[in-house]
């Protein structure tokens, strides 16, 4: 991502300030432009204003939630102008929201390890 002629931007939801911390970091051997945001609100704001490849979205996000935040992305999913990864403590079988087929899903608490993986996963796919 990093290493390619195409700057890349990716938005960070994550209201946590240790995991969003975590996460930012690994990024940069990724990213080129990396925005973290703690609310559902800011991140539509900021998925008005630039156009990331890549974004976390935790679902637990505070005021509009990550379903409102995840409906409002659906069209960027389908279109494939958009990668997302989903973080979340829940099971899978126990997901509040139905996500979409492209979402990259990353269960916590994670390592390092696994967050580069599902990282390079959605890299490949783009």
């Amino acid at each position: 991502m990093g290493q390619s002629d195409t700057q890349i931007t990716v938005l960070v939801a994550e209201y946590d300030a240790d995991v969003q911390q975590i996460i930012c970091y690994t990024l940069r051997s990724y990213a080129d432009n990396i925005i973290p945001v703690t609310d559902a609100t800011d991140a539509l704001t900021a998925l008005e204003d630039v156009s990331p490849s890549l974004l976390f979205v935790d679902l637990n996000l505070p005021q509009l939630g990550s379903s409102g935040l995840m409906d409002s992305i659906n069209d960027r999913l389908d279109s494939g102008d958009l990668r997302v990864i989903v973080t979340s403590s829940y099971s899978m079988r126990d997901l509040p929201v139905d996500l979409h087929p492209a979402c990259g899903i990353l269960k916590k608490p994670f390592d390092v390890a696994a967050l580069r993986s599902v990282i390079e996963e959605q890299i490949a796919r783009a």
